[in-house]
């Protein structure tokens, strides 16, 4: 029971991030028990995948060996999403339609973002337009150009 305790600390961080100012919940207002329930459950949609995805990402750097830099410059296996999300704001995606095409350009897509792509697989890959012969070992990153990419 102890042990059922403790990891209840884990569940309060999971909903943490609905009291975020972040996500901008403060900014909505919602009359109707229905509708307040609807954004409830769209939310805790939104913990599950936040929550599979940082699981894959942290399980992808263990058995891999690797490690990221965390917000005080210490190598991790366990990132945050959070954190992650925060260094991938700089990616920006461009659809174009041309007459009977569409076509997506990624930039500021950097060794970086291509190491950790790769760690959460291949539908990543596929969003990030990552051709399919990248590997992780084709990109090379040392700990002082984790750094250095991410301003610290």
């Amino acid at each position: 029971m102890l042990l059922d305790y403790k990891d209840q600390s884990e569940i309060e961080r999971g909903f943490r991030f609905i009291k975020n100012d972040t996500f901008g919940l403060d900014e909505v207002y919602l009359k109707k028990p229905e509708r307040i329930g609807v954004l409830m459950a769209v939310m805790t949609l939104c913990l599950l995948v936040y929550g599979i995805t940082q699981y894959r990402l942290r399980d992808a750097l263990q058995r891999n060996n690797e490690v990221l830099p965390d917000q005080k410059r210490r190598p991790t296996s366990k990132p945050t999403l959070l954190w992650i999300f925060t260094l991938f704001s700089s990616i920006t995606m461009i659809n174009l339609q041309e007459t009977e095409r569409n076509k997506r350009i990624v930039l500021n897509l950097h060794p970086f973002h291509q190491k950790v792509i790769l760690l959460l697989g291949d539908s990543a890959r596929k969003i990030y337009l990552l051709p399919d012969t990248l590997n992780q070992q084709d990109v090379v990153l040392n700990q002082k150009t984790w750094l250095r990419w991410c301003g610290m």
